[in-house]
């Protein structure tokens, strides 16, 4: 009996350690897969970068470009609101009856001219866009 009891101890000694040995091997197998996948995460890396490089290189100054754009069009925007609120308030009195018919006769003239200029503006931006959109259409598709 006693005999027994210490062949069993000694069977799941074995077992704990065969079990210990299995885990060690497959970490030690899972390791080496988490650094493989590191080596190619940064080779990867490196050729998006080396991408990005050329790109910049080949198109030096676009993102120059597409930031005056951008601050051009921001600056349009704010001007727009500006003539808008004039207008309002021109409108606004009209409404409320302030002055007399002559005021109201070349109130009514301005709000007809900024109208007018506006429609030139839009018309002029279009045209301006157009061209611009033009210059932009001859970048280079094919990579090296």
């Amino acid at each position: 009996m006693i005999v027994n009891l210490v062949l069993d101890l000694v069977l799941d000694l074995r077992q704990q350690l065969n079990g210990r040995i299995i885990a060690y091997t497959v970490m030690k197998i899972v390791m080496q897969k988490v650094r493989l996948v590191e080596v190619n995460l940064s080779t990867f890396e490196d050729y998006i970068k080396e991408l990005n490089r050329r790109q910049r290189v080949k198109i030096p100054n676009l993102e120059k470009e597409l930031s005056r754009f951008y601050h051009r069009d921001e600056s349009k925007k704010v001007k727009d609101l500006g003539s808008d609120f004039h207008l309002i308030v021109m409108e606004a009195a009209i409404a409320q009856g302030q002055g007399n018919g002559n005021n109201n006769d070349k109130a009514q003239k301005e709000k007809e001219k900024k109208k007018k200029k506006e429609k030139e503006k839009k018309a002029k931006k279009q045209r301006d866009e157009a061209s611009n959109y033009d210059k932009l259409s001859i970048l280079p598709t094919s990579q090296e």
